[in-house]
């Protein structure tokens, strides 16, 4: 798979686009080790382009509550995996 999701490519920089699709293409890579390295490529960008990231397709339909949860979450999550990966 190379497509990113709907209106990250209007968001992010073209050599992080760029990270992104080799990842996706590498064939030597398990679905394991692709999701990993998109992991540690996501959350090495600052704060402010997450934020401009749009959310999945069918986010806005979730419950506001619900809605604030998952973006707690991912942010928690992000900046958990951050520290995990600095050497």
């Amino acid at each position: 798979m190379t497509e990113l999701p709907p209106g990250f490519e209007e968001v992010l920089p073209q050599e992080v686009i760029a990270q992104l699709r080799a990842v996706h293409e590498n064939n030597q890579m398990t679905a394991e080790q692709q999701h990993e390295a998109i992991d540690r490529i996501m959350t090495t960008l600052p704060e402010e382009l997450i934020q401009r990231l749009p959310q999945p397709p069918g986010f806005e339909n979730l419950p506001q509550n619900i809605r604030e949860q998952l973006k707690t979450i991912h942010h928690d999550r992000a900046s958990f995996l951050f520290t995990a990966i600095e050497p």
